[in-house]
């Protein structure tokens, strides 16, 4: 499949606006790099092409991290992050043969993971959800996904993340890498989770979380 000229153009066009963002970003962002080469390739593979900012964001990063890790935002992979968004998504959000109702945009090391909806979340097409660790629910963020990179950038996590940052959480996350989160016990989802400060953690694979989260909610039969 050949890359559509103007789709790579307007994600030229658009980064120096992105770039000029995450510089002067307040909060901790680090940027890991990419070749054009794997940039291009993975525009290329990905079956969505209307959103500039998400395909500029692909084309010049290998990903970005947010707070030291405690977020990151998929772009074409690296050897610090691995996944790019499109092997994360590929037969989770659509096939070779099919194109994506939503899309992985982001995860965080709670197990969160950040979804931009494109028809099979509602009719809010465009806009970024979050599936929250707490509820398996997917929850509107009533963002862009500009509006979303530049709440990163500049936006309150902290106040994002209040009732779910435990005491150390800062040194432990150097303990997790790009391609895990954090396996709680009790579940996040559970009653008996209770204080963040009292819950049992451990870096896991991020792929064992999201395949075990899917998997409760089929179970308990969350839409």
């Amino acid at each position: 499949m050949q890359l559509n000229v103007e789709v790579l153009n307007n994600a030229i066009n658009c980064w120096s606006e992105l770039a000029n963002m995450i510089t002067h970003a307040q909060n901790n962002i680090e940027i890991f790099p990419v070749s054009t080469a794997q940039g291009t390739d993975t525009l290329q593979k990905l079956p969505i092409a209307s959103i500039a900012e998400l395909n500029s964001i692909i084309l010049h990063t290998g990903g970005i991290s947010i707070d030291n890790g405690w977020l990151r935002i998929l772009g074409s992979g690296s050897h610090t992050l691995p996944r790019s968004i499109y092997t994360w998504n590929i037969n989770k959000t659509f096939t070779e043969d099919s194109s994506p109702k939503l899309l992985y945009i982001a995860d965080d090391v709670l197990g969160g993971f950040f979804t931009l909806n494109l028809g099979g979340l509602g009719n809010d097409v465009g806009i970024v959800y979050y599936l929250a660790p707490d509820t398996l629910e997917y929850e509107s963020l009533d963002m862009t996904y500009l509006e979303f990179i530049n709440f990163c950038c500049n936006g309150n996590i902290e106040q994002f993340y209040q009732d779910f940052r435990w005491s150390g959480w800062e040194n432990d996350v150097l303990l997790c890498s790009c391609d895990q989160a954090f396996s709680f016990y009790p579940f996040l989802w559970t009653k008996e989770a209770g204080y963040m400060n009292q819950v049992s953690r451990r870096p896991v694979s991020i792929e064992e979380i999201f395949t075990l989260q899917q998997d409760f909610r089929k179970q308990l039969r969350i839409p």
